[in-house]
């Protein structure tokens, strides 16, 4: 019994830190100019409400006014 909990929870740990770590590259990978180029589209430079400092500001391909202020705007083709 104790083997079986020990090998869930190691799976389950396993999934949550490749899922933080995915989540860290993708968001590192926003911040270069040349990865918003190659996937194309509109970006955002958003910056989430309640977080006063710009080092909290992100690229991202949604925009929604209500809870992000506007820091800048690319169209890439």
């Amino acid at each position: 019994m104790e083997i079986t909990t020990a090998i869930v929870m190691l799976v389950v740990v396993s999934i949550v830190a490749a899922s933080i770590v995915l989540l860290g590259f993708h968001l590192l990978l926003t911040d270069f100019t040349w990865f918003r180029k190659w996937k194309g589209g509109t970006w955002y430079r958003v910056l989430p409400r309640g977080y006063p400092y710009s080092i909290n500001a992100v690229w991202t391909k949604h925009y929604d006014p209500s809870i992000e202020i506007l820091i800048a705007k690319e169209v890439w083709l």
